[in-house]
């Protein structure tokens, strides 16, 4: 009987920076979003202002859908970009996107700062939307549930050519020098989709994605679930926990880069809250080296 617990996310996305009004006074908006230097030196600032070990680019869940063709509002000092209206106006459409193209300017813009970022030392964690994230950035959210219930093959379909796109925005982040990689699908939740819809979407799409993942990236690459998608994953029975105590008890953040190339898969936590702890738990695929051809 599959189990699924929803993660009960405490992250506040607000104005998604959380910085005071005087800390946002050095910083232009909306080219703080769209430029690679501005883009660094704020991503540094938030990771100062937060007590984070990482640099998190981007600071939104809509790069992607943008580079899509989403109609995404700029953003300001009090709210980061975000989805203005859809686009796409019949599943028809969204079944016709085009492949992600990883050279529209804020993607563009988005990789280059993550690199000065690295060149300047600063230890960068890269974020990567899910398919549902992404298509609801373009489409009514009701015609795309509705689309999801009545055409779910086709979707599962997109879902995993969009999967493939995803994982060359992750080889192309870390080739610009992220030390971690996260991956969230917001709008793939039990909370959202209900349980035998989500273990659905985790065994036919989000397994097989990250199984994809874990052949096509570099061994040293860490990816860091969301953990709602982790904990669909292992109440789906596609997952399970094995932990790994730390020295002492450090942020979720920093043990990640501590355990980078020596653990796959990570999901306890939110990246971006100040989670303590002195076990990190490292999410193991069932069955990841006998899975078959890649989506």
């Amino acid at each position: 009987m599959v189990k699924i617990h929803d993660y009960p996310c405490r992250y506040d996305s607000g104005s998604g920076l959380g910085l005071s009004d005087k800390d946002l006074d050095r910083f232009p908006f909306p080219d703080s979003y769209l430029k690679m230097e501005p883009m660094a030196d704020l991503a540094r600032a938030v990771r100062i202002g937060r007590g984070m070990a990482v640099s998190v680019l981007p600071f939104c869940h809509t790069l992607e859908a943008e580079a899509l063709g989403a109609n995404i509002l700029p953003g300001n000092r009090r709210c980061t970009p975000r989805a203005g209206r859809p686009c796409l106006l019949s599943a028809e459409e969204l079944f016709r996107l085009p492949a992600l193209d990883l050279d529209t300017p804020r993607l563009r813009e988005t990789l280059a700062a993550c690199r000065l970022l690295k060149d300047r030392g600063e230890p960068v964690l890269f974020q990567i939307s899910g398919p549902l994230t992404i298509f609801n950035s373009l489409l009514p959210t009701d015609l795309l549930f509705f689309t999801l219930q009545k055409q779910y093959d086709a979707m599962t379909k997109l879902f995993c050519r969009t999967g493939r796109d995803l994982i060359r925005l992750m080889e192309a982040a870390l080739d610009s020098g992220a030390d971690l990689i996260s991956y969230a699908d917001p709008m793939n939740s039990v909370g959202i989709l209900g349980p035998k819809l989500t273990e659905k979407i985790s065994r036919d799409f989000t397994a097989p994605f990250l199984s994809d993942a874990n052949r096509a990236l570099d061994r040293e690459a860490l990816i860091l679930l969301c953990p709602k998608t982790a904990l669909a994953l292992t109440g789906s029975g596609l997952a399970e926990w094995t932990p790994h105590p730390l020295p002492s008890s450090c942020a979720y953040d920093l043990a990640a880069l501590k355990l980078k190339g020596k653990v796959r898969f990570g999901g306890q936590a939110c990246v971006k809250t100040r989670t303590v702890s002195d076990v990190f738990q490292e999410l193991i695929l069932r069955n990841i080296t006998d899975q078959e051809e890649p989506i």
